[in-house]
């Protein structure tokens, strides 16, 4: 099975890539190069053409690029968070690309209070510009899944590891 891992180069895409190179086919897609990796394409996912060429001949793509973290401007987060994710999925789609794995935030849930346990039928409550763009993500995710194409998507909301709420197990 050929996966592209999106943000291959960054924090989390180069931990994906480590725990699944022995097991699958991988190719990278970054802004910076990666020479680890066999099968890599440089450049950026807010370039459709680029992203096309990257999603050819994969069957799924697992897409971590973004401008990471709620501190960015609306700028910084359209180009990449917005314009990238619809490339994407279109590009993937148009490529005949069996499935998306998105990643998006357990921040989504902001603002729920600490005796509440999340979980995914909770509605978002974005607090930043990231935030946003993963809701948009998300909802791409569904649009593409119902859309009766092939393509299917997954969302994961994941933690960065630091659980500061209080002894509270990672989101469902």
């Amino acid at each position: 099975m050929k996966i592209l891992v999106t943000g291959a180069a960054g924090a989390v895409g180069s931990t994906v890539v480590r725990g699944m190179k022995d097991r699958y086919s991988l190719r990278g897609f970054d802004r910076s190069p990666m020479p680890e990796m066999a099968d890599a394409v440089v450049g950026d996912v807010a370039d459709f053409e680029t992203v096309k060429r990257a999603t050819a001949g994969v069957e799924v793509v697992i897409h971590l690029a973004a401008a990471p973290g709620g501190g960015y401007p609306w700028e910084a987060v359209l180009p990449s968070n917005i314009i990238g994710c619809y490339n994407v999925f279109e590009a993937s789609r148009q490529n005949g690309v069996r499935r998306i794995v998105f990643a998006s935030r357990a921040g989504l849930l902001g603002g729920t209070p600490h005796h509440i346990t999340r979980n995914m039928a909770m509605l978002p409550k974005p607090e930043s510009y990231y935030s946003v763009s993963k809701v948009f993500g998300e909802s791409m995710g569904w649009m593409y899944s119902q859309s009766g194409g092939a393509l299917q998507a997954r969302q994961v909301r994941p933690t960065s590891g630091r659980l500061a709420r209080r002894g509270q197990a990672a989101p469902a």
